[in-house]
């Protein structure tokens, strides 16, 4: 699929976000999982956690749509105005899942699969989980390894190491996990089956990744288990089992994810600004903000409360110049999934910015470092990759009826992410850009093309 933008006027307006993926995927993983009726309000609308709402049913739970839902089979097609926001009434298992008559395709969603497999490793049940061609090429090794640990059985091609994943759950036993690299997928992999192990179940990671599930377990009525760091700083968190979830009620906050598009939109378009409402602001996920601070950016943040245990708040951006900077290891799990967006933001920076440490982005829905690369190439940016990050040579603001960067044609070969950050440089590119493989937007932002095209024709 292909989607144009041309170059924009200035981007003004008050927007909600999709409810945040992370949030969604593990509401609903933990209330189809827990006994009695949960609600969830907000819940992303997007493809990645259609697919785990239909895995779920498969295996015994009653997963029902409530509120206003995006015309289905229209692509990019925002909610209709007014109305409830998307939301599901979940009657889970109490644990208890049923063996699925059929394969579980979890589309394009890595985080439903390594989360399913986590959840269903204790239960006496045989399943097959499987994707499509891209989720087939992610590693799984990470999830299969300290599963297969505490007792599961599970194999797929390479060793277990790639989807389709065979999963034989039973008896599992805690395990002492510590990961190589901080992964919030594999941390709520681990905890969801520790709830059904035997004793103590932790995980240990060097760098502290997304706490969703360590802040949502609670709500469902988990005791968490926490340490101090130890000598390294390492934090860890576990659970004791085994324990029953009981259902409650989640409010899912807007994505932030989806939030740094429109941030660094009118960051980089020229007479922008653009109010963002209801975001999360998790410190876990916000480690844009924290480089763009650094950029010089004019972004202002109103912390408004909480939902669920989550922070949440207002956000404003106005265009303005940038400066260079680095992003290195330690930094990356709090913005993992921005880079794409945040190395557009350094393609109309003044100097050269660099990312270190970032090799996990290779295994992505693609390869997003080269692609992140190729892409801004492509439109006209002094962009290359290394062997673990990128350097981007930026040329500067734009200015009305003047940019930096020349726009053209660009691959987004499949990924969500890498089809909105090449959207957001084409609205602030001279000529427009087309952006190809771009169909994939759906799995996390249905309506992200149509919002676009409506703040750029707002003038």
């Amino acid at each position: 699929m292909r989607l144009t933008l041309g170059p924009s006027g200035p981007l003004r307006g008050r927007l909600r976000m999709p409810g945040d993926k992370s949030v969604t995927h593990r509401a609903l993983l933990l209330a189809a999982g827990a006994q009695g009726e949960s609600r969830l309000t907000g819940v992303n609308p997007g493809g990645d956690c259609a697919a785990l709402a239909r895995a779920l049913r498969e295996l015994g739970a009653v997963v029902k749509p409530i509120g206003v839902w995006p015309a289905r089979g229209q692509r990019s097609a925002p909610p209709p105005a007014g109305g409830d926001p998307p939301g599901y009434v979940v009657r889970g298992t109490g644990g208890r899942w049923h063996e699925p008559a059929r394969v579980l395709d979890l589309g394009n969603s890595g985080t439903a699969l390594r989360l399913l497999a986590g959840a269903v490793s204790g239960s006496p049940i045989f399943c097959v989980l499987d994707g499509d061609a891209s989720l087939r090429r992610r590693p799984m090794s990470r999830v299969t390894e300290p599963l297969s640990r505490m007792g599961a059985r599970l194999d797929g091609p390479e060793g277990g190491s790639r989807a389709p994943l065979a999963v034989r759950g039973g008896a599992l036993r805690g395990i002492r996990h510590v990961s190589p690299t901080p992964s919030a997928q594999v941390k709520a992999a681990v905890l969801t089956a520790g709830l059904a192990a035997q004793g103590e179940t932790w995980v240990v990671e060097p760098h502290r990744s997304r706490d969703h599930t360590e802040r949502m377990l609670p709500h469902f009525g988990a005791r968490l288990l926490r340490a101090e760091p130890d000598a390294t700083g390492a934090p860890a968190v576990g659970v004791a089992g085994p324990q029953r979830l009981a259902a409650c009620g989640i409010d899912v906050p807007g994505d932030f994810s989806a939030a740094a598009f429109w941030i660094v939109a009118a960051l980089l378009v020229p007479g922008s600004e653009i109010v963002l409402e209801e975001v999360g602001l998790n410190p876990t996920r916000t480690g844009l903000l924290a480089a763009l601070s650094r950029m010089g950016a004019a972004v202002e943040v109103e912390p408004t409360g909480e939902l669920s245990g989550e922070p949440v708040g207002t956000i404003r951006a106005r265009h303005g110049a940038l400066r260079a900077t680095d992003i290195v290891a330690d930094e990356i799990p709090a913005l993992v999934d921005e880079i794409p967006i945040w190395a557009v933001a350094c393609a109309f920076a003044e100097g050269v910015s660099r990312l270190s440490g970032a090799v996990e982005l290779r295994a992505k829905e693609t390869d997003r470092l080269r692609g992140t690369a190729r892409g801004l190439a492509a439109l006209g940016a002094e962009a290359s990759e290394t062997s673990d990050g990128l350097v981007i040579r930026g040329a500067g603001p734009a200015s009305p009826g003047k940019s930096p960067l020349a726009g053209g044609r660009a691959s987004a070969a499949g990924d969500h992410r890498l089809a909105m950050a090449f959207l957001v440089a084409a609205l602030a590119s001279a000529r427009g850009a087309e952006v190809t493989g771009a169909g994939m937007v759906d799995t996390s932002y249905p309506g992200f093309y149509s919002c676009a095209i409506a703040l750029a024709s707002s003038r």
